[in-house]
């Protein structure tokens, strides 16, 4: 159902005398508004309603309830329902309401006594409570009306836009007079409750603008037990809330917040929503409502699960990426108009000082609390303008390289080892400046990980790190193996390694496949060099940070032969491998840095060769996407060059589509091929 605030203008004033209608001895004004608007109500459709709120002269408010199927104008409704009354409108304006403002309308004139009982339009129409059982059922709120151009301003605003923007651009890609069904459905992927709510209401506007929608009521369901992205103590709404809220919201939008599903046939927790009862009632109602789900980054799991049990439909995924540059700047610049803030240019300076740095919603709101309370102190408070802040002046971790870090996927033990590096040498520094270095503790690490899983990539962002944050002076990645550290004759082994660290000084000495370093016999070359490492680790453990890397159970059995170098290891960091939605990502980011679209079939066959691949021994994990990639480059290529010239505009050359990806030869199926000959019947 559709809820509508009617304001309506009539030709004249409306008194007793210009009312005929007599349904008792001595009917009063309200009298005759309540019985006409029975009488005018019974003579419209079965799905459409009318009640009178007020009354001033010539001036009438209303509220109307209209199914979503009826395709009339609601102003061409609510003038037939005055006419029925006897009275003549002039001009009409009106606009979509919640549930809530229908039942304080409802409310509203039942005490002025333009309808007989307000509970009995509820419970005829269903009309949704804000409470039930004494809890809080659920939110809801209008989407903005907005144009082509006014949405995709606004798509600049939120940390989803990138997708959202492309999105919006296929949205109004093709206009609907009339509204059919919903094509697709929506998941958004974030850990910003409000960032989402704010997308949301943008995509809502675009497709209600497009006639994708007929309603722009929105209807939010948590139905978690916990509900993530800043909503907490929110009451738990079972399966029969959603289905009941589908029912009511039918021509709108619904938008689920599953943080917590079960996965079993039988739901032992009640306060748990099971995934097959939820994805059961998406399926039911996917044509006359339309579905978002909003799931935060950490959860892609709880989502794949759901969506492997929906069937056909068809789930576009909306994400949250960082912003830079003017992005950042036009974010800044809403968090600051929202606080009723006009002069913010000092807070858009600090995006210029800081170059091309990326940031997520945590970061500009760190950004702009505190440039906010320098601003209250210094624009606006004056008085209080020498004070000093109380809070120490810890420096947070800077530079380009840990930003690229942050964006990278995955890898949150590595990004967490990283943090505390960093903060252990400022803690060093603060307290324990006049200790000698043979007093510090080590810094050194082992990376362990299967091919693929960025170890190479996080030593290097991690040595530039070091450098921007005053902990090495120079911040190079010296990649050393075997070969480089390992003499031929006797003698070359120790000069080799301690070469190799004086290469290192004020940097990261990395030592790929170290395992490799160990002999079969003991008091090898081999051993010497690990012999030497050790002493060098312990000499330089002030200027030389040394990365150990390879395979985990080569690794472990590594460190397990050489108790001395096993002690002077400060970090054990496991990089793990990718899964398949990471993979995704790792797939999209690659695109975007190359100003590359990702067809719509593109995800499906991707996922798919990604599944088989995964099984195979050693598989590439990261690189084996980024080999993937590179080929499909090189397939549109070709793919381009057949084609006539007249065919090829900028969006073809921009856009990879499923076939350009090709599956490997090592997952390829081995057919079985029989020989030449004949076989026998």
């Amino acid at each position: 159902m559709l809820y509508y605030s009617f304001n309506v203008e009539l030709t004249s004033p409306v008194n007793n005398d210009l009312l005929d209608y007599d349904f008792s001895d001595k009917p009063t004004f309200e009298d005759k508004i309540c019985s006409a608007t029975r009488y005018a109500n019974e003579r419209l459709d079965q799905n459409v309603h009318f009640c009178v709120v007020e009354v001033d002269k010539n001036l009438m408010k209303l509220v109307g309830i209209i199914g979503y199927k009826n395709t009339k104008e609601p102003a061409d409704l609510v003038c037939q329902f005055v006419r029925d009354l006897e009275l003549e409108p002039k001009n009409v304006t009106y606009d979509e309401i919640t549930a809530s403002e229908l039942r304080q309308n409802l409310r509203r004139a039942d005490k002025n006594k333009f309808i007989d009982d307000n509970e009995e339009i509820v419970i005829e129409f269903n009309i949704p409570s804000e409470y039930k059982k004494g809890r809080l059922r659920d939110h809801e709120f209008i989407a903005e009306k907005g144009s082509y151009e006014d949405v995709l301003a606004k798509c600049a605003t939120t940390f989803l836009g990138k997708d959202l923007k492309t999105e919006i651009e296929r949205v109004f890609s093709v206009r609907n007079e009339s509204f059919i069904g919903h094509p697709v459905h929506y998941a958004f992927i974030s850990d910003d409750y409000e960032d989402c709510k704010k997308a949301i209401g943008i995509l809502v506007s675009s497709l209600h603008a497009a006639g994708r929608l007929r309603s722009r009521r929105i209807s939010v369901m948590r139905t978690g037990r916990r509900f993530g992205m800043k909503v907490t103590d929110k009451p738990t709404l079972d399966i029969d809330d959603v289905s009941g809220t589908y029912r009511i919201i039918a021509g709108g939008t619904i938008v689920l917040i599953p943080e917590e599903l079960d996965y079993e046939s039988e739901t032992a927790d009640p306060n748990m929503c099971n995934v097959d009862d939820l994805a059961s009632e998406i399926v039911q109602h996917r044509r006359d409502c339309l579905t978002v789900l909003v799931f935060g980054k950490n959860n892609i799991r709880s989502l794949d699960k759901l969506k492997s049990r929906l069937g056909n439909i068809r789930i576009v995924d909306i994400r949250e990426l960082p912003v830079s540059g003017q992005e950042a700047k036009d974010v800044l610049k809403e968090k600051a108009l929202e606080s009723n803030i006009l002069n913010y240019e000092s807070l858009l300076s600090i995006v210029d000082k800081d170059g091309e740095k990326a940031y997520y919603p945590a970061d500009i709101e760190h950004v702009f609390n505190d440039w906010l309370d320098n601003h209250l102190c210094t624009e606006f408070f004056t008085q209080y303008k020498d004070l000093e802040a109380t809070g120490r002046n810890i420096t947070p971790i800077t530079g380009d390289a840990y930003q690229e870090l942050e964006r990278m996927i995955g890898l949150e033990s590595a990004k967490k080892t990283v943090r505390q590096a960093i903060d252990f040498n400022k803690f060093q520094n603060r307290y324990f400046n006049d200790i000698s270095p043979m007093d510090k503790p080590s810094r050194h690490m082992v990376f362990s990980g299967n091919p693929g899983t960025a170890k190479t990539t996080v030593a290097r962002l991690f040595a530039q790190i070091m450098k921007d944050n005053q902990v090495l002076p120079k911040g190079d990645l010296i990649e050393v193996g075997r070969k480089d550290l390992v003499g031929k004759y006797v003698g070359w082994t120790a000069r080799l390694v301690e070469e190799a660290f004086n290469k290192a000084r004020g940097s990261v000495l990395f030592i790929d496949e170290a395992y490799s370093l160990c002999d079969d016999k003991a008091g090898m070359y081999g051993d010497e060099a690990i012999n030497t490492i050790v002493q060098m680790m312990e000499n330089r453990r002030e200027d030389t940070i040394v990365i150990f890397a390879g395979y985990p159970d080569k690794m472990k059995a590594f460190l397990e032969k050489n108790p001395g170098l096993r002690s002077r290891i400060a970090f054990h960091v496991d990089f793990d491998d990718y899964d398949e939605n990471q993979l995704m990502q790792i797939l999209r980011l690659m695109a975007d840095k190359n100003n590359i679209k990702l067809d719509f079939g593109v995800s499906t066959k991707v996922r798919t060769i990604v599944r088989q691949a995964m099984s195979i021994k050693d598989f590439g994990n990261g690189r084996f996407i980024r080999n993937m990639y590179e080929k499909a480059r090189m397939a549109q290529a070709s793919r381009i060059m057949t084609m006539d010239d007249n065919d090829v505009d900028a969006d073809t050359i921009n856009t990879l589509i499923a076939d350009d990806f090709e599956i490997p030869d090592e997952i390829r199926p081995k057919y079985m091929f029989h020989p030449i000959g004949f076989v026998s019947p």
